[in-house]
């Protein structure tokens, strides 16, 4: 199961879905912890494969991928309110 919901997570991502913490972990019944320890593998595997895309936290609860050449990346588990628009 856990190879499965961080595949979709990944997917949803990459199909340009924006994925709220609270749903995506009330839905899957996972913890917010655990959704932080999928988010960093996928956040180290775009790193390692250099697909120019990286994380964006939007809202506190947003995640989506966006454009590596953007300067306000922030780590999976930053809780940091602030509105990171992919320029």
């Amino acid at each position: 199961m856990k190879t499965i919901l961080i595949l979709l997570l990944f997917d949803l991502l990459l199909n340009g879905k924006e994925v709220d913490r609270t749903e995506f972990c009330r839905d899957y019944a996972i913890s917010v912890r655990t959704f932080y320890r999928y988010l960093q593998g996928i956040d180290d595997y775009l790193r390692l494969s250099q697909k120019g895309l990286v994380l964006r936290n939007d809202r506190g609860a947003t995640y989506r991928l966006c454009p590596e050449e953007t300067d306000d990346a922030v780590t999976p588990d930053d809780s940091a309110a602030e509105t990171n628009e992919c320029r």
